[in-house]
């Protein structure tokens, strides 16, 4: 979903302002490489968030609502 997010935002020339400037989920090691960097591009503009844990659940599924979430993100800032 981020790599798509990712680059869809490059595509139509989105821009989003930077609102974390220090990513870490306590899972980031298990984030595979091709995925890392457009994970973090979008968690530093506040349009993916990870879990309450900490964590991102990079093998997990979204739901609905968590892309609905993503969706709303995109469209308000």
């Amino acid at each position: 979903m981020a790599v798509i997010l990712d680059k869809f935002m490059k595509v139509e020339k989105k821009e989003k302002p930077v609102v974390v400037t220090n990513v870490n989920f306590t899972d980031g090691d298990k984030i595979d490489s091709w995925a890392k960097e457009a994970i973090e591009n979008m968690a530093s503009r506040g349009l993916l968030k990870g879990m309450e844990d900490g964590k991102f659940y990079p093998d997990g599924i979204f739901t609905r609502a968590q892309v609905a979430q993503v969706l709303y993100n995109l469209d308000s800032q």
